[in-house]
């Protein structure tokens, strides 16, 4: 299962879908592309304060980017309502700080 802690400021996910093997895993893919989307745009604006991402594992600290992760936020809760046993996503309050 794919964890999401959505926290002010900070965005960390940890796990596999397991929806399908490696390789074919549409929600795996799904998560990626909105999770490298979301730090390419940090990126581009300057507002990354940490980023780490490895397999099974991204963190992105931010700021003043409220509007970016709460857009990434809400594609991974429509992920979690179509796909419940693959994802998870834990909201400790908005991004803003």
């Amino acid at each position: 299962m794919i964890r999401v802690t959505a926290e002010p400021g900070r965005l960390t996910v940890r796990g596999h879908a397991d929806y399908a093997p490696k390789g074919q895993d549409i929600v795996c893919a799904a998560v990626s592309a909105l999770l490298l989307a979301l730090a390419e745009r940090l990126q581009e604006k300057n507002l990354v304060r940490e980023l780490i991402m490895r397999p099974g594992y991204v963190t992105i600290a931010m700021r003043g980017a409220e509007r970016e992760a709460e857009v990434i936020k809400c594609g991974l809760r429509q992920l979690e309502r179509r796909f419940p046993q693959c994802v998870q996503v834990e909201d400790k309050g908005h991004f803003s700080r």
